[in-house]
């Protein structure tokens, strides 16, 4: 993940809608949370969660920080859901 952040492919690789707008450097949070939740999962033990668990922990980890996202419309300018 850091890799796909240091060469700039973040983006291609999850990929937005084209009228959202994140703030700079939120790829860079993205995998920080990612990492994060990595070594969090692997410090409490692999086995305490079960495959859905995890998949629900790194999905809420590469979120996060695109949760005050804006979204442009032709009307208004709202939040990303």
């Amino acid at each position: 993940m850091t890799y796909i952040c240091d060469l700039k492919l973040f983006w291609v690789v999850f990929s937005l809608h084209p009228q959202c707008e994140p703030s700079e450097g939120c790829d860079s949070d993205c995998v920080a949370y990612l990492d994060f939740t990595w070594n969090l999962i692997q410090l409490v033990g692999h086995s305490t969660f079960n495959d859905e668990q995890r998949r629900l922990s790194f999905y809420a980890a590469m979120f996060l920080p695109l949760r005050k996202t804006m979204y442009k419309d032709r009307k208004a300018i709202c939040s990303c859901p």
